[in-house]
C-alpha cells in the first residue's frame, strides 16, 4: 500500500465516523473514533473487484448494515468494498449503527445523567432529577433517531431538522425501563405533521410499514394534509414490530 492509497482510506474514515488513525501494518489501516468504542481494520488486498476487506471489533445487526448496500459486499461472512466509494458507504453505515442501536443510546444517557448529578448531588431523588432524566433522555433519543434515519423523515424523506420530531410508538411515560424509552426501534423520525398524527393515534403503520389512517380523519382533511394512501415507511425492521403493535393496540384510533 503506497502513501496515496493509505491517505484515501484514512480520508474515507475521517469523513464517515472513523477519525482516529491507530497503528496499522504495511497493508492495513486501523481506524477508531472518539464517538464510539468500535475500531475497524481495513486491509488493502490490492485486487479487484474486492479491493478492501473490513474487520470490525464489535458486531452490529447485519440486516441493518446490509440495508441499501449491495448484498455481494457481505458474502461468506466477510465484509468487502470495491473502492473508496463503497468503503465510505460501509464505514458511514456502521458508524451510524454503533451510535444509534441498543444499547448505545442507553449508555450515553447514563453517562450524561451521572455527569449532571455529580455536579449537583442535591437534586438526587428529587423532582429535579426526574426532569433531568427526561430532558437528557429525549435529547439522546432524538439524536439516535436522527442518526438511524440519516436525518430524514422515516416516511417522506424530508431532511429539514427543524421540521422533524422523534416520535415514540410506546410513549415515554408508558415504558417500564429507560432501555425501552431510548430504544431506537421504539418509534420513528417523522415530520411535524406526521408526528402529531402518530402521537395522537390518527395514523399508525402495519407490519409492512404501510400507513394506516384512523376513520376519524375525514377525506377532505387527508387531502388538505396531502396524506396519500400509498405512504409508507422508507424501511421497517422486525425490531420495530413489538413497539408498533403496542401503538396499534393502545394508541391508534381504529
Amino acid at each position: 500500500m503506497n502513501i496515496l492509497d493509505r491517505t484515501l482510506i484514512e480520508k474515507a474514515g475521517a469523513d464517515n465516523g472513523w477519525e482516529c488513525v491507530l497503528e496499522g501494518t504495511h497493508n492495513t489501516v486501523h481506524l477508531a473514533s472518539a464517538r464510539h468504542t468500535v475500531s475497524v481494520q481495513i486491509v488493502d488486498k490490492g485486487t479487484l473487484p474486492d479491493r478492501y476487506e473490513l474487520f470490525f471489533s464489535e458486531p452490529v445487526d447485519q440486516s441493518e448494515l446490509k440495508r441499501n448496500l449491495p448484498s455481494e459486499l457481505f458474502l461468506n461472512n466477510h465484509i468487502i468494498a470495491y473502492n473508496e466509494h463503497t468503503l465510505a458507504a460501509i464505514l458511514r453505515r456502521y458508524a451510524e449503527l454503533v451510535i444509534s442501536l441498543p444499547s448505545r443510546p442507553l449508555d450515553a444517557f447514563k453517562t450524561e445523567v451521572e455527569h449532571i448529578l455529580s455536579t449537583d448531588a442535591s437534586i438526587r431523588g428529587t423532582e429535579a432529577e426526574r426532569l433531568v432524566r427526561q430532558r437528557v433522555g429525549q435529547d439522546v433519543y432524538r439524536k439516535s433517531l436522527m442518526t438511524y434515519w440519516k436525518g430524514q423523515c422515516a416516511v417522506t424523506g424530508l431532511d429539514l431538522p427543524e421540521a422533524l420530531r422523534a416520535s415514540h410508538a410506546k410513549p415515554w411515560a408508558e415504558c417500564e425501563t429507560d432501555a425501552d424509552r431510548l430504544n431506537v426501534y421504539n418509534g420513528f423520525l417523522l415530520s411535524a405533521e406526521l408526528d402529531a398524527l402518530f402521537d395522537s393515534g390518527l395514523i399508525s403503520f402495519n407490519d409492512d410499514g404501510i400507513i394506516l389512517y384512523s376513520n376519524q380523519i375525514k377525506d377532505y382533511q387527508r387531502s388538505a394534509l396531502r396524506l396519500e394512501t400509498s405512504l409508507s415507511l422508507r424501511w421497517i425492521d422486525q425490531n420495530h414490530l413489538p413497539f408498533l403493535h403496542w401503538h396499534y393496540k393502545h394508541v391508534f384510533r381504529k
